[in-house]
C-alpha cells in the first residue's frame, strides 16, 4: 500500500461553479478553433479554488502520479424550505423539507471537474 503526502483541507467560500460544456468558436484572425467554458462565472471560482489549494499545499511539490480529491459541496436552501411567520422567512425549516437533498443543477461530477482542474499545476503537475 502506497502512502499518498496529504495537503490539509481547503474550504472555498462562495458558490460552487460548475465546470460544464465548453463552446467552440473560430477565432477569425487565425482560424483556429477555441474551446471557452459554458459557464462565464467558471473561471472566478477555479481561480478561488486554485488560490486556497495553494495556501493548504503549502511549499508541497506538486504530485506526478494519482490522488485521492474529496470534495464536499455545501449549498443553501431555497427560501421555500423554510417557515415563514410575519411574511418573514425564518430559520425553522417545514418538516417536509427536512431531509431533503439538492436536486438541480450543478451536479456534483461537473463541480468536481471544475476542481480538478483549478488544482492542476498546484496539487499534482499538468
Amino acid at each position: 500500500r502506497m502512502l499518498l503526502p496529504k495537503v490539509p483541507p481547503s474550504v472555498v467560500p462562495g458558490d460552487a461553479k460548475s465546470s460544464g460544456s465548453k463552446r467552440g468558436f473560430t477565432n477569425k484572425k487565425t482560424g483556429k478553433i477555441i474551446f471557452a467554458p459554458d459557464n462565464p462565472k467558471q473561471k472566478d471560482w477555479q481561480a478561488a479554488v486554485k488560490w486556497f489549494a495553494a495556501q493548504a499545499a503549502n511549499r508541497m511539490v506538486p504530485l506526478d502520479d494519482a490522488c485521492i480529491l474529496t470534495c464536499r459541496f455545501y449549498r443553501r436552501r431555497p427560501d421555500g424550505h423554510y417557515r415563514t411567520i410575519g411574511g418573514q422567512v425564518s430559520h425553522i425549516l417545514k418538516p417536509q423539507f427536512r431531509d431533503a437533498k439538492p436536486g438541480t443543477k450543478p451536479d456534483a461530477l461537473k463541480l468536481c471537474r471544475a476542481v480538478e482542474d483549478a488544482m492542476n499545476g498546484v496539487v499534482q503537475k499538468s
